[in-house]
């Protein structure tokens, strides 16, 4: 799905009213064409967290290829003119897209799949605007200036696989826009604040020292609260399974597995304060310790499976909105 700070889910009478308004879906495919001469990509950027170009689309809203920290590269349809919630769209490279707006497409090579996606997750609300996202990978390694870019939005009904909205755009112009945007995308972060906001490192049995990995989330972590004065309190929460030591009773067990959850959080937090530090950080962030021993499971402790996801270090950024 695609997330954004200014989205919300669209309120169910506003759609019953948008849905009323539009007249019933007839058989035929609506097409939208960008014609050759209003081909504009626009290179928007939101330092270190997202990179867009964007192409408007005459009567239907807009077409976009995002890159986000931590994401894949999404192509999103833009619009408010969905009657009905599609079930898939397709993506091609048509050829002959110099050529397409006078010929309708008859030049010479083939039509290239891009991608085929259904939306289950990947639909979301902006306004009134529906956004339909989908990884295109293959998109770059495909594109040249000659072709056109063409999203197929289906619908599956009683009658099979319709097709509601066809968007044509022409590739000219795509190859220098992605260029320029190349640079933006170099400088997102490795990964964004949802997948920073909590998380968890796992542990080996009786390991309290960080692997390289989980250095890494640690590294990442620090460069985003470098970059987003909205992070003001981290909490580390050290955790571990309930296997018994070595000849010891069941109380010192207890207190033994309370201990080694306390020496992974204070590993953790040691190694985020060097981390903050290195990555420029200056300004007060609050980092609270605690640890709870075996007492708070999150998995079944009679099975391995269950016992590694126990032996945890939970770290949660906490921002100013969650002070309000």
């Amino acid at each position: 799905m695609v997330f954004s700070k200014h989205i919300f889910p669209l309120p169910a009478q506003v759609l019953t009213a948008l849905l009323m308004f539009l007249p019933s879906l007839s058989a035929s495919t609506t097409i939208y064409n960008v014609e050759m001469d209003d081909v504009d990509w626009q290179l928007l950027e939101d330092k270190y967290f997202k990179c867009s170009m964007l192409q408007r689309v005459p009567l239907f809203g807009a077409v976009a290829v995002s890159a986000k920290a931590g994401r894949q590269l999404l192509l999103e349809l833009q619009s408010s003119l969905f009657p009905v919630l599609p079930t898939s769209v397709q993506l091609w490279l048509k050829p002959g897209g110099w050529r397409y707006f006078s010929s309708q497409g008859s030049g010479t090579g083939e039509n290239v799949p891009i991608t085929a996606f259904y939306l289950s997750d990947s639909v979301s609300w902006a306004g009134l605007d529906l956004k339909l996202a989908m990884p295109v990978r293959q998109l770059l390694a495909l594109l040249d200036s000659n072709r056109l870019l063409q999203a197929q939005v289906m619908k599956e009904n009683s009658d099979g696989i319709q097709r509601l909205i066809e968007v044509n755009i022409p590739t000219l112009g795509m190859l220098p826009a992605m260029n320029k945007m190349s640079d933006c995308i170099a400088s997102l972060l490795p990964r964004n604040f949802q997948q920073l906001q909590q998380y968890n490192l796992h542990y080996a049995l009786g390991r309290s020292q960080l692997n390289n990995y989980q250095r890494q989330w640690l590294i990442d972590t620090a460069r985003l609260v470098a970059v987003d004065d909205s992070v003001i309190k981290i909490t580390i929460d050290g955790n571990s399974d309930n296997t018994p030591f070595k000849d010891s009773d069941e109380t010192i067990d207890r207190l033994q597995n309370l201990e080694l959850s306390k020496q992974r959080a204070d590993v953790v937090r040691n190694s985020l304060e060097t981390y903050l530090q290195e990555a420029g950080v200056t300004r007060r962030v609050e980092i609270v310790t605690r640890y709870h021993g075996e007492r708070y499971p999150v998995a079944s402790n009679d099975t391995a499976a269950g016992r590694y996801q126990n032996r945890r270090v939970e770290v949660t950024l906490l921002t100013t909105l969650d002070n309000k």
